[in-house]
């Protein structure tokens, strides 16, 4: 059974989200503020971190962020440490950086019972952070298009946005948001989305309505990730498998169509394995004096005029052969 703390937990909401009733952890049984004092969290968070990353000072950024919205202290634990060790994880910040945020807490149901959830949500600089570690882009970016700003896209066998920017209209309204990604190697790949097709991801986000969601505070910044978010799950930038997981998570955790991961095989019911189709009576019970009948008649049958051997007629693969060349001899009348 895993012995990390947030493989742990992870199992015990992935287990409960099954049905399948555990016992508890006792780690899980810590509120926030606890857990954000033990002395086993710094080194909990010392191997999540990649390498050359501090662990105090990460964790201040994880006080600082508790500070800002005290309500965070009400999470379920779990769920705030699950969100803590992820950001660890990819080694992202948290922050006023705008690479990661800690939003919450949020009701919601669990089996029978109502809990309050922190819920992590990467940034827009987080979401370019991740898709540069694949070393497979030379560049990606999102700009906002306002109002009365010349904006053209063009699709066909030439796909090219034309945009000029102007510097008076910034204030105005935004009429579309894009993406665009350069791989090592290729050519421009771009995504264009509608504020009307940002707001229905905004709607589905479970962080949307808290006044610390970034969707509140930084909301250009979120419509600009999102429609980075949608060009980079299209499949029309290769990233490695753990970034484009990173990322494939990102949108489960943000609308709320929660993943099962790392799943605990101690805590998983095994399945019986699929019963052998069994071989019908008849022919394993013909297969075997044949065979026989085959070994007598070769010891027995005269050397003068063997008779040739017949065409062999449709039958089951011999089970249980001794002699595996003995189907194939002449049989003596």
């Amino acid at each position: 059974m895993s012995t990390n703390l947030g493989d742990r937990l992870a199992t015990q909401a992935a287990a409960e989200e099954q049905g399948i009733t555990a016992k508890r952890d006792a780690s899980a049984d810590l509120d926030v503020l606890n857990w954000i004092n033990a002395a086993s969290t710094r080194a909990e968070i010392a191997k999540a971190l990649p390498r050359g990353l501090d662990e105090a000072r990460f964790m201040r950024m994880v006080q600082t962020e508790v500070r800002k919205n005290p309500a965070l202290l009400e999470s379920e634990p779990r769920s705030f440490i699950l969100g803590v060790l992820t950001v660890a994880q990819l080694g992202l910040e948290l922050g006023p950086l705008g690479q990661a945020y800690l939003t919450g807490p949020f009701e919601v149901t669990r089996g029978d019972r109502k809990i309050k959830e922190t819920v992590l949500i990467i940034g827009y600089k987080g979401l370019c952070e991740l898709a540069y570690r694949s070393e497979t882009i030379d560049l990606v970016d999102a700009v906002t298009v306002h109002e009365g700003e010349p904006f053209k896209v063009t699709a066909g066998t030439d796909p090219h946005i034309d945009h000029q920017i102007l510097l008076d209209k910034r204030e105005g309204p935004a009429i579309a948001y894009y993406a665009i990604a350069v791989p090592k190697g290729g050519r421009v790949v771009f995504d264009v989305m509608t504020p009307a097709e940002i707001e229905r991801i905004k709607k589905r986000s479970k962080a949307a309505a808290s006044k610390f969601s970034p969707w509140t505070t930084d909301y250009e910044a979120m419509a600009q990730k999102t429609v980075i978010r949608r060009l980079l799950n299209r499949g029309r930038v290769r990233l490695s498998p753990q970034i484009q997981e990173a990322i494939a998570e990102d949108e489960t955790r943000e609308l709320g169509a929660d993943k099962a991961i790392l799943l605990d095989p101690a805590l998983m019911p095994i399945p019986a394995p699929p019963a052998e189709p069994e071989q019908p009576a008849e022919t394993a019970a013909a297969t075997e004096p044949a065979a026989e009948q085959a070994q007598t008649s070769t010891e027995t049958a005269t050397p003068a005029k063997p008779e040739p051997p017949k065409p062999a007629q449709p039958a089951a693969k011999p089970a249980n052969t001794t002699d595996p060349g003995a189907a194939f001899r002449p049989r003596q009348k």
